[in-house]
């Protein structure tokens, strides 16, 4: 399977409440920023439906 590229851009507003969720996934090591937190969550959400 061929790796697709990352090519669209969004822009997110989410409250303190949401960025501490992201953030502790960045702080688990699960992504390495707040950006890689949201495509994990998304992917994890495809995955699982």
């Amino acid at each position: 399977m061929e790796k697709e590229n990352k090519t669209q851009v969004v822009s997110v507003r989410f409250t303190d409440t949401q960025k501490s969720a992201l953030q502790k996934l960045v702080d688990s090591g699960k992504a390495k920023t707040i950006a890689g937190a949201i495509q994990y969550l998304i992917n994890s959400h495809m995955i699982t439906g």
